[in-house]
């Protein structure tokens, strides 16, 4: 019998890495910084430049920018 070893969002850490972060919402860590940038993704700087993707925010995120894109919103 095989485990089951796919991550579900009850096991994924509250901070995240950029590449977590990025891995988490299916996409690439240059789209996650130019969302970021765009102010569309908060981010938490701990120290100098290492960045942390607070998990909460990234799915308040995602449901902000899906439901936009539902209601023929665009992500300009």
């Amino acid at each position: 019998m095989t485990e089951n070893t796919t991550t579900t969002n009850a096991a994924a850490p509250f901070l995240l890495t950029p590449e977590q972060a990025a891995d988490y919402l299916q996409i690439t860590t240059r789209t996650l910084r130019n969302l970021v940038t765009r102010g569309l993704i908060p981010q938490t700087k701990l120290t100098g430049k290492l960045v942390r993707y607070r998990r909460p925010d990234l799915d308040a995120s995602l449901g902000r920018l899906t439901t936009g894109l539902q209601q023929g919103g665009s992500w300009k």
